[in-house]
Protein backbone atom coordinates (compact mmCIF):
# COMPACT_ATOMS: atom_id res chain seq x y z
CA UNK A 1 0.00 0.00 0.00
CA UNK A 2 2.51 2.14 0.93
CA UNK A 3 4.59 1.60 -2.47
CA UNK A 4 1.42 2.39 -4.39
CA UNK A 5 0.82 5.19 -2.44
CA UNK A 6 4.15 6.54 -2.63
CA UNK A 7 3.44 9.92 -5.03
CA UNK A 8 0.84 11.34 -2.42
CA UNK A 9 2.64 10.20 0.78
CA UNK A 10 3.05 14.25 1.94
CA UNK A 11 -0.31 14.55 1.62
CA UNK A 12 -2.33 11.47 3.10
CA UNK A 13 -2.42 10.32 6.70
CA UNK A 14 -2.50 6.52 7.47
CA UNK A 15 -4.39 6.39 10.58
CA UNK A 16 -5.17 2.61 10.93
CA UNK A 17 -7.99 1.25 12.70
CA UNK A 18 -7.53 5.02 15.13
CA UNK A 19 -10.31 6.90 12.71
CA UNK A 20 -13.30 5.43 15.35
CA UNK A 21 -10.99 7.42 17.89
CA UNK A 22 -13.02 10.38 16.84
CA UNK A 23 -16.43 9.39 17.46
CA UNK A 24 -15.53 7.42 19.86
CA UNK A 25 -18.34 8.98 23.11
CA UNK A 26 -20.93 9.05 20.34
CA UNK A 27 -23.56 5.33 21.26
CA UNK A 28 -23.23 4.42 17.74
CA UNK A 29 -19.52 4.26 17.00
CA UNK A 30 -17.65 1.05 16.08
CA UNK A 31 -14.04 0.24 15.93
CA UNK A 32 -12.79 -0.34 12.59
CA UNK A 33 -10.46 -3.74 11.82
CA UNK A 34 -9.17 -2.09 8.77
CA UNK A 35 -6.65 1.13 8.11
CA UNK A 36 -8.28 4.36 6.26
CA UNK A 37 -6.63 7.18 5.40
CA UNK A 38 -7.65 10.36 5.55
CA UNK A 39 -7.05 12.42 2.55
CA UNK A 40 -8.07 16.70 1.93
CA UNK A 41 -10.05 17.31 -0.88
CA UNK A 42 -7.79 17.83 -3.30
CA UNK A 43 -4.94 16.14 -4.29
CA UNK A 44 -2.31 17.42 -6.52
CA UNK A 45 -3.14 15.31 -10.23
CA UNK A 46 -0.73 12.59 -10.70
CA UNK A 47 -0.59 9.75 -13.53
CA UNK A 48 -0.94 7.23 -12.94
CA UNK A 49 -3.91 7.91 -10.26
CA UNK A 50 -4.18 5.98 -7.08
CA UNK A 51 -6.54 3.78 -8.04
CA UNK A 52 -4.76 2.63 -10.99
CA UNK A 53 -1.51 2.33 -8.95
CA UNK A 54 -3.28 0.38 -6.44
CA UNK A 55 -4.99 -1.77 -9.05
CA UNK A 56 -1.12 -2.62 -10.59
CA UNK A 57 -0.31 -3.40 -6.86
CA UNK A 58 -2.27 -6.45 -6.52
CA UNK A 59 -5.61 -4.76 -4.91
CA UNK A 60 -8.90 -5.63 -6.13
CA UNK A 61 -11.77 -3.21 -5.47
CA UNK A 62 -15.31 -3.44 -3.54
CA UNK A 63 -17.93 -1.29 -4.45
CA UNK A 64 -19.93 -0.37 -1.13
CA UNK A 65 -22.94 1.20 -1.00
CA UNK A 66 -25.92 3.09 -3.57
CA UNK A 67 -24.28 7.03 -3.27
CA UNK A 68 -22.50 8.40 -6.30
CA UNK A 69 -19.07 7.40 -6.55
CA UNK A 70 -20.10 4.02 -4.04
CA UNK A 71 -17.62 4.14 -1.44
CA UNK A 72 -14.75 1.38 -1.91
CA UNK A 73 -12.79 -0.68 -0.34
CA UNK A 74 -9.28 -2.36 -1.98
CA UNK A 75 -8.27 -5.56 -1.08
CA UNK A 76 -4.78 -7.73 -1.04
CA UNK A 77 -5.21 -10.89 -0.42
CA UNK A 78 -8.12 -13.30 0.50
CA UNK A 79 -11.08 -12.14 3.17
CA UNK A 80 -10.01 -14.36 5.97
CA UNK A 81 -6.40 -13.64 6.04
CA UNK A 82 -5.80 -10.76 3.69
CA UNK A 83 -5.55 -6.28 4.02
CA UNK A 84 -8.05 -3.98 3.07
CA UNK A 85 -7.69 -0.01 3.49
CA UNK A 86 -10.69 2.87 3.06
CA UNK A 87 -10.02 5.94 1.92
CA UNK A 88 -12.21 9.35 4.14
CA UNK A 89 -11.97 12.85 3.61
CA UNK A 90 -13.32 15.63 5.70
CA UNK A 91 -17.11 16.88 5.49
CA UNK A 92 -16.89 20.16 4.80
CA UNK A 93 -20.03 22.25 5.30
CA UNK A 94 -23.66 20.88 5.12
CA UNK A 95 -24.41 16.98 4.72
CA UNK A 96 -26.50 17.93 0.94
CA UNK A 97 -25.14 19.37 -1.89
CA UNK A 98 -27.72 22.09 -3.64
CA UNK A 99 -29.76 19.55 -5.68
CA UNK A 100 -30.45 17.52 -2.68
CA UNK A 101 -27.66 14.46 -2.76
CA UNK A 102 -26.39 13.55 -0.06
CA UNK A 103 -22.55 14.18 0.51
CA UNK A 104 -21.40 10.83 1.55
CA UNK A 105 -18.95 10.29 -0.82
CA UNK A 106 -15.85 12.29 -3.17
CA UNK A 107 -13.58 11.23 -6.15
CA UNK A 108 -10.30 12.04 -4.88
CA UNK A 109 -7.33 11.49 -7.13
CA UNK A 110 -9.08 8.30 -8.49
CA UNK A 111 -10.50 6.87 -5.73
CA UNK A 112 -14.01 7.34 -3.96
CA UNK A 113 -13.57 8.55 -0.69
CA UNK A 114 -16.16 8.25 2.22
CA UNK A 115 -17.06 11.66 3.93
CA UNK A 116 -16.81 12.28 7.52
CA UNK A 117 -17.15 14.74 9.93
CA UNK A 118 -14.13 15.62 11.65
CA UNK A 119 -11.67 13.89 10.37
CA UNK A 120 -10.26 16.65 9.15
CA UNK A 121 -8.64 16.93 12.22
CA UNK A 122 -6.36 14.25 11.35
CA UNK A 123 -4.94 16.00 8.88
CA UNK A 124 -3.23 18.45 11.14
CA UNK A 125 0.54 18.17 12.84
CA UNK A 126 0.04 14.34 11.89
CA UNK A 127 3.25 12.46 12.82
CA UNK A 128 5.59 11.35 10.05
CA UNK A 129 7.32 7.80 9.72
CA UNK A 130 10.45 6.90 8.32
CA UNK A 131 11.55 3.64 6.94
Amino acid sequence: MVVALEPWLEQVVIIGGWAHQLYRPHPEAQELDYPPLIMPLKLPVKEPDIRVRLLAHGFTEEFLGDHRPPAMHYHLGDGASGFYVEFLAPLIGGEYDREGRRKATAEIAGVASQRLRHVDLLLHDPWSIDF
